[in-house]
């Protein structure tokens, strides 16, 4: 059988009790809210609403940018932390002033360099 859940396939899918329980290994990936299906003999069980998995949100540990940025923009600016997601993973990267209410900004051309942990 394969199990999905959102965009992913788990992986290494095993029937661990015949008719009744499957065990399988979650793949890289991001997002929340994931609904599991299961598909055997070309059925399907469609998604299922009770139980739904969730990647962890990415978090910010450190950031490496210049004291202070040209005005004209242009500067590289390094974020390290974790669950940024898998390769391929579009981030987006916005900042602005400390406070509730700032102007914020999205800083162009980002790209997850390390798998999980750099942009």
């Amino acid at each position: 059988g394969t199990i999905t859940y959102g965009p992913y396939t788990a992986s290494a899918c095993t029937v661990e009790t015949a008719h009744t329980e499957i065990r399988c290994t979650t793949v890289a990936g991001v997002g929340a809210g994931r609904q599991f299906t299961v598909a055997v003999g070309g059925q399907s069980s469609g998604a299922f609403a009770g139980q739904t998995l969730s990647y962890g949100p990415p978090s910010i540990s450190d950031v490496t940018a210049p004291a202070a940025m040209a005005t004209a923009g242009g500067e590289q600016v390094v974020l390290i932390g974790s669950n940024f997601g898998p390769s391929g993973t579009g981030v987006t990267v916005t900042y602005g002033t400390a406070g509730d209410s700032y102007a914020a900004f999205t800083a162009a051309s980002c790209v997850l360099a390390v798998a999980h942990s750099r942009i």
